[in-house]
């Protein structure tokens, strides 16, 4: 090998090494591919199509029906009994979190994907991402996506820049507020990430509430350009519907990152978590609350707020202390001015 050097030669062969035992422990891995399914009847087909005709083959397809009321338990059953790789679990209806908890409780894979019911994936998007994680040694890859609407036709595409990180620079990312870090279904992640994983249930927002333990379980987190998923925005799903209290669960679970972050003396960190949860405080101006309850909540996720604030230790913002001394004018002005 004339014109190289022995370390470039050495290395070479390093790649070339790390590149066949990826290989090897590829053809080995078990996928566990989790699909919440509740009410989806209408896509449940396309988007367990998608995972069986996947160029990667060697899954185990958890299929949890979360209480539906439509054809979608009718549905799973049907496929349950055309594929073997495919469990069926039928549940009452407790929510996304209550419903991933159930499938990972019953995942024996070594590594862990979710795919909502109503979406979809290209067919090589398990084998793009495994491979990028053998190859890399990451415990966690994510990918972009296409957003479509019910119909499948495209809306727009999120492609991000290929990058890696180690834990602590994924958490500062957390702080940019990308829904690439954020989205479960745009990732493959080692089992190990999840080992003390448990999602809030009857709280929606259950991937940014546990965003940050995953990337506090991974040594590597790889990002992968491509949009190989495909995100469908639905009128009437939890995350496209009209305001509700229920959208305010995001600020519960900042409040638990920043507390968690304190516990870690991840200092750093805490003026973004703060700032994300201050922007995400517009929507007390947006929400009718009605019932007691819904005030009580509503005082609840101030008094989280304005926790962060005050034990934010960097300089904060005019905003954020405006948000601090009057959350409900605040807010209000900011949905005047969005107009």
């Amino acid at each position: 090998m004339d014109g190289f050097t022995s370390e470039q030669i050495e290395k070479t062969n390093k790649r070339y090494w790390m590149i066949e035992d990826a290989m090897d422990r590829k053809e080995d891995a078990l996928i566990s591919v989790i699909v919440t399914a509740y009410n989806v009847e209408t896509y449940l087909d396309e988007c367990i199509k998608s995972i069986l005709n996947q160029t990667y083959s060697n899954l185990e397809v958890i299929l949890v029906d979360d209480g539906s009321t439509d054809a979608v338990p009718e549905i799973c059953d049907k496929w349950m009994e055309q594929d073997k790789r495919i469990k069926v679990i039928h549940k009452m209806n407790g929510g996304c979190s209550s419903a991933k908890n159930t499938g990972m409780a019953a995942a024996t894979g070594d590594y862990i994907g979710f795919v909502d019911g109503d979406d979809y994936i290209v067919p090589e998007y398990y084998e793009t991402l495994l491979t990028c994680l053998l190859e890399t040694n990451s415990d966690i890859v994510r990918t972009g996506m296409q957003r479509v609407d019910e119909d499948g036709n495209f809306l727009s595409s999120v492609i991000p820049k290929t990058a890696t990180y180690n834990s602590y620079e994924a958490l500062q990312c957390l702080g940019l507020d990308d829904g690439i870090f954020i989205m479960n279904s745009l990732s493959l992640s080692k089992k190990k990430v999840f080992c003390d994983v448990v999602f809030p249930e009857g709280r929606v927002c259950e991937d940014a509430a546990m965003a940050h333990v995953m990337f506090c379980n991974a040594e590597k987190l790889t990002v992968l350009c491509g949009d190989l998923y495909r995100y469908r925005i639905v009128s009437n799903s939890i995350m496209h519907s009209k305001m509700s209290v229920s959208k305010l669960d995001i600020v519960e679970a900042l409040y638990n990152r920043f507390v968690d972050y304190e516990k870690k003396g991840y200092t750093e960190l805490l003026l973004d978590t703060c700032n994300i949860a201050k922007n995400k405080m517009w929507m007390l101006a947006t929400i009718p609350f009605t019932t007691r309850e819904e005030h009580l909540r509503k005082n609840e996720i101030i008094r989280m707020y304005r926790y962060m604030y005050k034990n934010t230790p960097a300089h904060k913002s005019i905003q954020c202390k405006l948000c601090y001394m009057f959350p409900r004018l605040y807010n209000w002005l900011k949905v005047v001015f969005k107009r």
